[in-house]
């Protein structure tokens, strides 16, 4: 059909994609015939799409169902995945579990299929493909954001949409896409400052006129002002259902402090690796202290790779603000929040000398990602892993 051939550009996408939706099925199913040991408070169900919709996903869930009348905690959840959900199951009768499900699918789909255009513009198809294909497999033990229900999805759409416009000075656009953002993630707000400053550094801060000034302002406010609304708006009404200011960052401080400094947290829990001390979690404090030197390591060759203008500076800096300022998140969830930054850029940004080794072995590489994050998701999702969940903060 030729008006499909727009598509044809996209099939590493909708391959990837299909992977994760067939993914999502296979592992509900699975823990839906074994529910009686590994999900036994969901024992009354069977349905698949029921017991993907375990911890976060179960308040998203709740939200969906009630919206944020039931209990205070769940103005932690940011309304844009609940509320598209919630609109879709009350007009067309879908139960909420799949509601929930299929516009997370949806925004698993746009947030791959726009990195790979954007991606196929700034340098051409096969490093489009390699970006996606990072993007899906690269995340491992936080990888499971694109088999369950997450709205990371929509984060990636959001933050890829709106730096594309910004790239291309459509400051309306910009300000439209960054508002969705702010409404999708507790980290979408952070899009906010990074986009001022760099508007701000345009033409450098060398003498420049009035009239340069004016319009800097001006593309600040078309950039700024929608999301800043959006977000001060979520705010107000979230402290109108609880009673609590600031209630998505404050209620969710018992798992994650608004600011969490990296370096102490990782001397912390290296600390506590090394000297053996007993902890709840034998796997977690392992793994997310080498999860935080990794990303240490990707963010500084990142900024060396902007710094030699090889990179936008804005995407680094979202990503260091990512890592830095932790809202209403666990230092173990910080990989997936930084969506956009460690583990794909690096990789196409090494020296042209490793180029050639990496490429041949990134698909041996993928199916060894792709099988640990299929793991991990049954083990975290299920009474195997959900008993033995720790917050940990220094």
């Amino acid at each position: 059909m030729p008006y499909l051939k727009w598509l044809i550009p996209y099939r590493k996408v909708f391959w990837i994609w299909g992977l994760f939706l067939i993914t999502s099925f296979l592992v509900g199913r699975y823990i839906a015939d074994h529910r009686d040991e590994l999900a036994p408070n969901l024992a009354f169900s069977d349905n698949w799409h029921v017991h993907l919709c375990r911890v976060d996903c179960y308040s998203e869930n709740r939200v969906v169902r009630e919206w944020y009348h039931v209990q205070n905690q769940f103005v932690v959840k940011y309304p844009l995945l609940a509320g598209v959900a919630r609109i879709i199951s009350q007009q067309t009768g879908l139960a909420t579990t799949l509601a929930v499900f299929w516009v997370a699918k949806l925004g698993v789909l746009v947030g791959l299929a726009e990195l790979w255009r954007w991606m196929a513009a700034e340098k051409d198809e096969q490093t489009a493909q390699r970006v996606v294909g990072w993007m899906a497999f690269g995340y491992l033990l936080t990888g499971y954001v694109w088999i369950v229900p997450y709205p990371e999805g929509w984060q990636l759409a959001f933050t890829v949409l709106a730096f594309n416009s910004y790239g291309r000075k459509k400051y309306w656009l910009t300000g439209f896409f960054a508002s969705l953002l702010t409404l999708t993630r507790p980290q979408g707000v952070l899009i906010v400052p990074v986009l001022a400053l760099g508007l701000l550094w345009q033409g450098g801060l060398r003498r420049q006129s009035y009239e340069q000034w004016r319009l800097k302002f001006i593309h600040i406010l078309q950039v700024c002002l929608a999301p800043t609304i959006a977000w001060w708006l979520w705010m107000l009404e979230a402290e109108r259902l609880t009673g609590v200011a600031f209630a998505p960052i404050k209620l969710q401080e018992k798992f994650a402090r608004p600011i969490s400094w990296p370096v102490p947290v990782l001397i912390k829990f290296v600390d506590k690796w090394v000297l053996g001390e007993k902890f709840q979690h034998s796997i977690g404090i392992p793994l997310l202290t080498l999860q935080l030197i990794l990303i240490f390591a990707a963010m500084i060759w990142l900024t060396k790779m902007s710094l030699d203008k090889k990179l936008a500076p804005e995407w680094v800096l979202l990503s260091w603000l990512t890592l830095w300022v932790c809202l209403s998140t666990t230092p173990f969830s910080i990989a997936r929040f930084m969506l956009i930054g460690p583990v794909a850029w690096t990789v196409i940004y090494l020296p042209e000398r490793w180029q050639v080794k990496v490429r041949k072995a990134e698909p041996f590489l993928w199916a060894i990602f792709f099988d640990i994050t299929v793991i991990w998701t049954v083990y975290i999702f299920t009474d195997l892993g959900v008993k033995s969940w720790v917050f940990y903060l220094p």
